[in-house]
């Protein structure tokens, strides 16, 4: 898939989950009630390493405590690295490109009042993943056979946090998302956990 369907798709569902909370939006909102726009840092241990996102949504008074709807965008930049496996040798590169949009819930948040709380959340993401390399026996040395691939999967996520209010209009946030693949990058169907570091700004 290539990154401007990619893109497209992100744009898609920033509107259909943005558009209703602007639609409802009154003269006087309610106390809780903010658009926020944030930027993100995650870290895959096992795999593609870092990403960097950036993301918006919309935080709402729900029953007698608050929700929040947010999509995000990560990117993981292509990263070469060279390899040696037995008697063969050569190099990869890898690019990552995901789009989520979730509802989180959020516990014991004050609006308005500096202090941490926890935050759990639940939602759907899809991705694109670029994959190019080269390989070659090590007695021969290079160049050697050409691979790689377009894969995309899309999928469930479920997410588990904590966070600081900084008052009025900061925050901090720490989480850990667990994607459950639908199908993976060219694979059966797996699961992936990262972690997640943002800094919120609730306008």
């Amino acid at each position: 898939m290539s990154r401007r369907r990619v893109l497209f798709i992100a744009a898609v569902l920033a509107v259909l989950v943005i558009a209703p909370a602007v639609y409802s939006q009154q003269t006087t909102k309610a106390e809780g009630t903010n658009f926020i726009a944030r930027a993100n840092l995650g870290f895959d241990l096992f795999d593609l390493g870092f990403a960097f996102g950036v993301g918006g949504g919309y935080r709402f008074p729900a029953g007698s405590g608050t929700s929040e709807v947010i999509v995000d965008i990560y990117w993981s930049p292509p990263f070469k690295e060279d390899w040696t496996e037995g008697v063969s040798e050569g190099w990869e590169s890898n690019e990552l490109l995901i789009v989520s949009a979730r509802v989180d819930w959020l516990f014991r948040y004050t609006p308005g009042i500096s202090g941490f709380f926890p935050v759990v959340g639940a939602g759907f993401f899809a991705g694109a993943y670029w994959q190019e390399g080269e390989q070659w026996p090590t007695a021969l040395g290079p160049p050697g056979q050409l691979y790689g691939g377009d894969y995309f999967a899309s999928g469930s996520v479920f997410s588990v946090g904590a966070a600081y209010s900084f008052r009025e209009r900061f925050e901090a946030r720490f989480e850990v998302p667990i994607l459950v693949f639908f199908g993976a990058y060219g694979r059966a169907g797996a699961v992936a956990i990262p972690f997640t570091a943002s800094f919120l700004y609730k306008f």
